[in-house]
């Protein structure tokens, strides 16, 4: 999500009354006051009455959430978004939760085998006859260290939800020059990776087949989940203010995708492909 007025703020929050209480110098103050607190949704996806995903969302980024679904599962393939982009509906259940239903456009069906959210992992790159993203030196694309650093300061630069109320986590897709084209935030980390990755192919910016230009950003911890994402999207660099976890290491080397973590001011730890960075 990316607000274009303080009010986009409102329909995701919620006032409530706290007790402020600090201690300094000796002395206790506590002070009653309104706080803003994340208003906690659930997101559903149906594709023609199959459950593709029931995962914890802001309620906000429907058709990017939707369409990542599609793409993530193998139900559809990137080059076929824009058709079905039409043909998604979402509506409330209740006030804590979206349903949105994806109807195929006419005389096309599901890609079989498709897989639910939950269940896209390593194993799927494999079924989808993905290969590792290719080093630099093997064609792949190399990008430079200032555009990483770029990258990640600019996720927190603007006016966001984090700032409002320190309750989410925020995932966006940077340019090879280290500017944001998508930013979302979401109360789960991987929910906001895949907005983005959904709002990527609505724009287009994913082919599914060759290697798709620029990097994914994120302010959490980089997981398998991530990894896995990044590998079917085709994006070669991920750059984060948090760290990886011993099995993205270990996928991401597999995989020729370039782990950037601790990305902080001037600094950052290289984890796997460090010759993609240039420097």
């Amino acid at each position: 999500m990316r607000p274009e007025d303080p009010a986009d703020f409102e329909a995701l929050t919620e006032t409530v009354s706290i007790v402020r209480i600090r201690d300094g110098e000796g002395e206790r103050k506590e002070t009653t006051l309104p706080d803003s607190v994340i208003r906690e949704g659930r997101m559903q996806v149906y594709a023609e009455n199959l459950l593709l995903a029931d995962a914890p969302a802001l309620l906000d980024g429907e058709a990017a959430f939707a369409c990542a679904c599609l793409f993530l599962g193998s139900a559809v393939a990137a080059a076929d978004i824009g058709a079905v982009v039409p043909h998604i509906r979402a509506s409330r259940t209740d006030p804590a939760c979206v349903r949105v239903d994806v109807r195929l456009p006419p005389g096309t069906a599901l890609a079989q085998p498709w897989e639910n959210l939950d269940a896209i992992g390593e194993a799927s790159l494999r079924r989808a006859g993905l290969a590792p993203l290719a080093p630099p030196s093997a064609g792949g694309a190399a990008l430079p260290i200032e555009a990483v650093f770029k990258a990640v300061a600019a996720l927190s630069d603007e006016p966001s939800l984090y700032r409002r109320t320190g309750g989410v986590h925020s995932a966006g897709l940077a340019r090879p020059d280290g500017s944001l084209v998508l930013r979302f935030e979401d109360i789960s980390r991987r929910s906001a990776v895949d907005k983005t990755i959904g709002a990527a192919l609505i724009r287009g910016l994913i082919s599914g087949a060759g290697e798709s230009a620029g990097f994914l950003v994120s302010s959490g911890r980089i997981c398998t989940e991530f990894v896995v994402r990044a590998a079917k999207a085709r994006f070669s660099l991920i750059a984060s203010v948090s760290a990886p976890t011993d099995r993205a290491v270990a996928m991401a080397e597999s995989w020729g995708v370039t782990l950037c973590g601790f990305v902080r001011g001037k600094r950052m730890n290289i984890y796997t492909h460090e010759g993609r960075v240039l420097r």
